[in-house]
């Protein structure tokens, strides 16, 4: 992996995501060559990666909807509609 290739993919990542990724590389392996160096940038492409996959798969929490058969006479609310 090339550097400029290393930052086009990290150009749009919050700096402190690509910094745990880093640190997360570091801890693997410190480069000290060419080699070591492209192993490196690849760690840390597949750690904010792995990351990504982790955010999407998260379970979205939705609020819970009062039944309005359910609330009392002199219950005053506002039911919000959403649509497309």
């Amino acid at each position: 992996m090339i550097l400029h290739h290393y930052l086009a993919a990290t150009a749009q990542t919050d700096e402190r995501e690509v910094r745990r990724a880093m640190a997360v590389a570091l801890a693997l392996e410190i480069p000290h060559d060419s080699t070591g160096y492209e192993r490196f940038y690849r760690r840390v492409i597949h750690e904010l990666e792995q990351a990504e996959r982790a955010v999407s798969k998260a379970p979205t929490r939705l609020l819970a909807v009062p039944d309005p058969r359910t609330q009392p006479a002199d219950d005053v609310s506002v039911r919000l509609v959403f649509s497309h």
